[in-house]
């Protein structure tokens, strides 16, 4: 236990020092390390603009030349004139002058210093030459990084062997996300079945690998299975009677601009978010229920079922107030700025809840909320049913991993 627990206390140091490493680098002042999310040039063609490729690089604020203010009728325009060198991809070691300009009317402005480490815009003629370039953000790639060492050094550290076993199982599901959902949407296949396709493989990967391959998980893969498909179809059905497009929101609208040349399912689209906005919270609650009724079980092996259903409801009904709130302010917090823009313009209600958009975000949240509460029923009589079989023991408790028979 103690050789475990300096193990622990080594990874998180590990991770510290990693992360302290790697901050300074933001500055700009050094780019290898963990902030090189890729390993390969950070660079893409995004098209020509008269003749010219457009490019997309690192690079570092080398001086400010000049800070011009230009005065305007009612604001002051001010105009800074920096030094730039590229750090990263095929342009690595080009310097060029560029300008930041900060427009006081404008609600974005980018402030960067000497040695910020900044994403370059650059235009580029047939022969490699830089014809302009640009500042299009502040780079921000490193500090990320720190932020997702020190959350993996944490899981680790607090919760050892499960805690590394749930960072699996996180790289999966969001593999499953990049390398699989989104191409698969991309290149013009059903999201509706692209994200069922993918919510069952990721269930049923995810709980054993995190609890286990015991009757404890297959109670929670019975139960979140149950409540995705509930939240899911639920949504379904309201989006097409209630008449939602998808294409209320900003990112929607911009999705019908894309390069490529495929008629997107926004409705589907609808679906999809509907089922991974809830799937992380039923999966919860799914095996918090199932863990209760299996340490129940465990303690006292001649429990009924009826009264080993009886206690899972009693956990489940202490859940539900605090993961359905949990799910409501997870989608409100997301749609902050349009509540503000709703109360800005004293919309009465009866505007608010028809609009789009608005009623987009009702559906799915209600939709999650209705899943969560139907997990637990479905979980605790799938595990009253599983464990009311009788003669599950505890094989084995040092190694994190509890099997049955």
């Amino acid at each position: 236990m103690r050789r475990n627990r300096r193990r622990l206390w080594a990874v998180l140091l590990v991770t510290l020092i990693v992360g302290m490493w790697a901050l300074p680098a933001q500055a700009g002042l050094d780019d290898t390390g963990p902030g090189n999310l890729n390993g390969e040039d950070a660079h893409q063609d995004m098209g020509l603009t008269e003749g010219l490729t457009e490019v997309v690089t690192k690079g570092r604020i080398l001086r400010i030349l000049d800070v011009i203010e230009e005065d305007l009728p009612n604001y002051t325009l001010i105009r800074e004139e920096m030094a730039v060198e590229v750090i990263r991809g095929p342009f690595k070691g080009e310097r060029f002058i560029t300008e930041n300009v900060h427009d006081p009317t404008m609600p974005y402005r980018i402030d960067v210093g000497e040695g910020d480490a900044v994403v370059l815009f650059l235009l580029v003629d047939e022969d490699g030459t830089i014809q302009e370039g640009y500042i299009s953000e502040r780079a921000r790639d490193r500090s990320l990084v720190v932020l997702l060492v020190f959350f993996a050094g944490l899981m680790i550290l607090v919760g050892g062997l499960k805690g590394l076993r749930a960072l699996v199982a996180l790289a999966i599901t969001m593999g499953s996300i990049v390398w699989i959902l989104l191409p698969g949407i991309l290149a013009g296949y059903s999201p509706v079945l692209l994200t069922i396709g993918i919510a069952i493989p990721v269930i049923l990967v995810t709980i054993p690998l995190i609890s286990g391959w015991n009757p404890k998980a297959l109670a929670a893969i019975a139960g979140t299975l149950g409540g995705v498909m509930a939240a899911g179809l639920l949504a379904w059905i309201v989006s097409v009677t209630a008449g939602l497009t998808g294409l209320s929101l900003e990112e929607a609208s911009m999705l019908t601009y894309i390069p490529q040349a495929v008629d997107l399912d926004f409705r589907g689209l609808l679906f999809a978010t509907n089922i991974l906005g809830a799937l992380g919270a039923v999966m919860d609650v799914s095996v918090s229920v199932s863990s209760s009724m299996w340490e129940l079980k465990q303690h006292n092996p001649r429990i009924r079922p009826g009264k080993l259903l009886e206690s899972g409801f009693n956990v489940g009904r202490d859940i539900i107030g605090t993961m359905a709130n949990t799910l409501i302010l997870a989608y409100t917090g997301s749609s902050l700025y349009l509540f503000l823009l709703f109360q800005a313009y004293e919309m009465s209600l009866f505007e608010i809840v028809n609009i789009d958009a608005m009623a987009t975000e009702i559906v799915r949240a209600l939709a999650g909320s209705i899943g969560l509460v139907l997990t637990i029923p479905i979980t605790a009589m799938a595990a009253a049913y599983v464990f009311g079989r009788g003669g599950f023991r505890v094989r084995r408790r040092s190694s994190g991993v509890e099997s049955g028979e």
